[in-house]
């Protein structure tokens, strides 16, 4: 539950936004993504919600504007997530807490993302995993960026999704 504020990272075309904004309950969402496009057609599709195009590694927010943050899918994308961790803890708000996902990275993961990308609707992102997670990188960074990890599962074998909140 959270009873203030909540941004959703690469909100795309909105479905996780749905879901989180359903779950958690939040006064208010707000998505980001770096497409123009896919902005300008969730703002139709979801008009009860805020949504802003933008870079994930300068986040266009103050400073604790945020009760929680879900970024799904969106670090091994970016080239420095590093940077995009550091922003999200520069908008999350002291007791506030962050949801991130990543793929595993593991044979099922990488074999569904081989016929997805090259056969498939995903033909597009067929280099667009710039990071790769195995080996504790997440962890690592996680750590750097001042979070603690409060609790972590792995979804199908394939998305990692990890609670963090700041240390």
């Amino acid at each position: 539950k959270v009873d203030g504020r909540v941004l959703d990272i690469g909100c795309d075309g909105g479905n996780l936004t749905e879901i989180v904004a359903t779950k958690t309950g939040a006064q208010e969402v707000v998505g980001i993504d770096i497409s123009e496009e896919a902005v300008g057609y969730t703002q139709r599709k979801l008009p009860q919600f805020s949504f802003a195009v933008g870079h994930a590694e300068e986040l266009p927010f103050q400073d604790a504007a945020f009760d929680m943050i879900f970024c799904s899918e969106v670090l091994e994308h970016v080239e420095q997530p590093e940077r995009l961790l550091a922003e999200m803890k520069r908008c999350l708000k002291k007791d506030g807490y962050c949801i991130v996902e990543v793929p595993t990275e593991n044979l099922v993961f990488k074999t569904i993302w081989f016929f997805w990308t090259r056969f498939g609707p995903g033909r597009a992102w067929h280099h667009a995993h710039v990071v790769d997670f195995r080996g504790g990188l997440l962890h690592r960074l996680v750590k750097e960026a001042g979070f603690q990890i409060v609790k972590e599962s792995v979804f199908l074998g394939m998305l990692r999704a990890t609670t963090i909140s700041p240390a």
